[in-house]
């Protein structure tokens, strides 16, 4: 139990941080004019799709404990390879910046919306 309940902490967390991360930086690509911005999306959007999967599996009861630390593994290893490859040869680029978001004080409260939510398997 114990194990399923840290899972879905992870998950979430890692939901939240996509999501922000992804929205901050074609939010960025978008007002610095990047012609890579319809092929970035699409590269996020397949990870979203791919992610929505797993967190579905989880959600039905699917996706067992090793299962669990492939999706969480998967998402880490595509999530850090994405921002150490495609990202940073973004940022020479961007001339104009944003304020990144700042974590939510309740990041991973309960008042979040749950990953079994309806707005979580459609994001």
């Amino acid at each position: 139990y114990q194990r399923r309940v840290h899972g879905e902490r992870l998950l979430t967390r890692l939901y939240y941080y996509i999501q922000r991360h992804f929205t901050y930086e074609e939010q960025l690509m978008e007002l610095n004019g990047l012609e890579e911005l319809p092929g970035h999306h699409e590269l996020h959007t397949a990870f979203k799709s791919r992610r929505r999967k797993m967190f579905s599996e989880w959600s039905n009861g699917t996706l067992d404990d090793s299962g669990l630390n492939h999706a969480i593994a998967f998402l880490t290893h595509w999530l850090m390879n994405h921002i150490r490859g495609e990202d940073r040869n973004l940022i020479p680029r961007c001339t104009i910046t944003l304020e990144e978001p700042a974590d939510d004080a309740s990041f991973g409260n309960s008042s979040f919306a749950s990953p079994r939510s309806t707005y979580y398997a459609e994001v």
